[in-house]
């Protein structure tokens, strides 16, 4: 039985979509990440323009190339969402192309003061722009730590309220992205101190120390990421989002900054 291409009948309204395709397709992707070599559930959406003499995609020919893509292993998640648009090609026409991926990585971290190995999840986004045969790539991690009040260290003589905080980096970039392990490493070294789920008393002790040796507001932490990035020459449009869970009061504490750093926008 030969079945009819529906999608490729005029539509009634002959306008240009921006942007259309499938979203939340779940894939088992292999990723080695600091030492590790993981396989991780990714949310997987990918989109694509479509002319207006066209009625619809054919939404199994974008599954297929995330599924085709899916089956390498890949030491950088860009690499990935590349690979899976110029599968699409080969299936499919389109003039720009978007992937979206969306998942949690672990990282092996090492406790301060007894340095055993704790494995810290990170979420992760990655996000793919293919237009015109070249690719802008994005690479974002959420980083979960800790804040202590510099005012209400000061104000107490030496006493202080402290909070859960999390550091959210983005890099945009048309050149190569910095590695997802230095993201991470950032975002950690720019909070008061880091969180890990394993913690011996010791460690808890050293932890708690470096919060007073480094009381930061989320506006602190938000420009050390900034100069972080920096000094270790990173590229591309830079998002920093610092958000606080306050523990004295019912609202969070929030601090933004964006910039362009390298080839002479820094």
């Amino acid at each position: 039985m030969t079945l009819s291409a529906t999608q490729d009948r005029m539509p009634e309204v002959k306008e240009v979509l921006d942007r259309v395709g499938v979203k939340g397709i779940a894939l088992p992707l292999r990723v080695d990440l600091g030492g590790l070599s993981q396989c991780v559930l990714w949310e997987a959406s990918l989109f694509i323009d479509l002319d207006g003499d066209k009625k619809g995609v054919h939404m199994s020919r974008l599954t297929e190339s995330l599924y085709e893509a899916a089956e390498q292993a890949y030491r950088s998640l860009p690499e990935f969402g590349i690979l899976a648009l110029r599968l699409l090609q080969r299936r499919h026409r389109y003039r720009q192309g978007r992937v979206l991926l969306r998942g949690s990585v672990l990282l092996r971290r090492s406790t301060p003061s007894t340095h055993r190995s704790s494995f810290e999840p990170y979420d992760v986004t990655c996000e793919v722009l293919l237009r015109d045969g070249k690719p802008l790539c994005s690479l974002a991690v959420k980083v979960v730590g800790s804040t202590l009040c510099p005012h209400s260290l000061e104000s107490t003589g030496g006493m202080a309220h402290s909070q859960r905080a999390s550091v959210y980096l983005k890099v945009t970039s048309s050149d190569a992205l910095p590695k997802l392990e230095e993201l991470v490493e950032i975002a950690e070294e720019a909070l008061s101190a880091p969180s890990l789920t394993l913690l011996k008393a010791s460690d808890e002790v050293q932890l708690v120390k470096r919060m007073y040796q480094r009381p930061m507001f989320v506006e602190d932490v938000a420009r050390e990421c900034l100069k972080l990035a920096r000094q270790r020459g990173l590229k591309g449009r830079l998002r920093v989002i610092v958000e606080a869970l306050e523990s004295i009061h019912k609202h969070n504490a929030w601090a933004e900054i964006v910039r362009e750093l390298g080839d002479g926008h820094d």
